[in-house]
Order: structure tokens, then sequence, then C-alpha cells
């Protein structure tokens, strides 16, 4: 596992971090936030540890490192946040991730390795399915909402797997009852409706939402990554809400 850590002047001491992480087996590099570029540069780093507490974190950096990163140039981004802040991180961040300043090392250690394994050759496997912050790994049958683990039963995994191939793509109930349930089975359309309700209870929080629900139609998993023509919001918190 190789890790790229982005200060930002801010909480993050770089020699501090590395020495952790290098004891555990993690291999990790620094780059500096003056020029967010220049981050990318380095293809071998798996996974982004980006200072969230420094002034060099303004908006436009945060948005432009979380671009990037989705755009399959990383496997995931953990940020590091002021506990100050933490009533303003939502989804909107784009983070897989996130620890609190001061950093406990044995957390963050824990979450790299949790985060190294749900993405671990994605891209190369065609037994990952990501969408968001949702991944499903078919060959292991696991399914994960960004560091939680979800637990389903196999009718809510063969659900969940199948919205989840076709992202955007409205599934009728009639097509989920007779590719999940087959065509020889008598039970009619409500029983997709208990399980989808099953399924939200489960993957589903106050942070994420994948089902949606098509009135008189059926279901799809909405991915706001496969839409081109929609923009992705980033909230920042209070203290980097300043211009750039």
């Amino acid at each position: 596992m190789n890790v790229k850590v982005v200060t930002t002047k801010g909480d993050l001491i770089f020699d501090d971090v590395a020495s952790y992480l290098e004891e555990a087996g993690i291999a990790c590099s620094e780059s500096s936030g003056n020029d967010a570029g220049k981050i990318f540069e380095d293809t071998g780093s798996q996974i982004l540890l980006l200072d969230m507490t420094g002034p060099i974190a303004r908006p436009s950096f945060v948005k432009e490192i979380i671009t990037e990163s989705k755009n399959g140039r990383l496997l995931g981004v953990i940020g590091v946040i002021s506990k100050r802040e933490l009533i303003n991180v939502n989804q909107d961040f784009g983070l897989d991730d996130f620890v609190l300043s001061p950093i406990d090392y044995d957390e963050l250690i824990t979450r790299i390795n949790i985060l190294g394994h749900k993405y671990s050759l994605l891209g190369e496997n065609s037994h990952i399915i990501k969408v968001e912050d949702l991944i499903i790994d078919t060959a292991r049958y696991e399914v994960w909402v960004g560091s939680r683990q979800v637990t389903l039963t196999y009718k809510e995994y063969e659900l969940l797997k199948l919205l989840a191939s076709e992202p955007n793509r409205v599934f009728t109930r009639d097509a989920l009852l007779d590719q999940v349930w087959g065509y020889n089975y008598f039970g009619g359309t409500r029983t997709v409706d208990v399980h989808v309700r099953r399924l939200r209870s489960k993957v589903e929080d106050s942070t994420h939402t994948f089902v949606e629900t098509v009135r008189n139609v059926g279901y799809r998993i909405r991915s706001s990554n496969q839409q081109n023509d929609q923009l992705v919001k980033y909230r920042v918190t209070d203290r980097m809400n300043e211009k750039d």
C-alpha cells in the first residue's frame, strides 16, 4: 500500500505520519498542497491522505483533489479534519473516509487498510462494482458503504447487485422480479417493494441515498458520476470558506 500525504501548513506533520505508517509497512511520500497538479504525477500512490486543516486547503483546492481522485487517479481519499469542523462533514465532501486531528495513528492505519482492502485491484477486476461510496465485491459477496461493511440476505444482495450493475437505468418491478426471483416465482411485485425497503434500511443512512423510486415504474440506483451534465457540489468548512 502506498499513501501520498498532502500537507497544507496545518496540523498534519509529514515526518510524524511517515514514521508511524512505515512502521506498519505502509509506504508514503509527501506532496505540498501549494501545487495540486503535481500531486498526481506519482502514479504509484494508491491512497491520498489530505490535510484539510491548513490555510492552503481552500474550496477550489479540495474540489480539484476530490475530482481527480474520482477520475480513477487514486483508490481513495482520507481527509484529516479538526474536531470543530466535524459537524460540517457530509457526503458532499466526496471523501472516502476521514480522521480527526490530532490523529490517532492506530485508527489511521486501520482506516487505510480497510480502504485498501475495499478497493484492492479496483479497475483491474471485473468482480468489483463501484457506485460512488457503494462497493460490491461479487467474488467475496461483500458490500461496503464508505468504511462500513453491510450484511445482506442473498436476495437483498442480488437485488442490489443488479441495480448497481447499470447505474441510472430504471428497472421495472416485473424485470427485477424476473431477474432476481426467476420466471417461475409466483409472488407479486409487492415482493420487490418489500425487499427494496429492507435493502434501503441497511445500505442507506443520513449521508447516503442510493436506491431511487421511479413512480409507477420501478427502481434505479442514481450515480451522479455518470451524468456528464451534472456538477458535483462540495461543501467546505467555515474555516476553509475563504475566497480564492
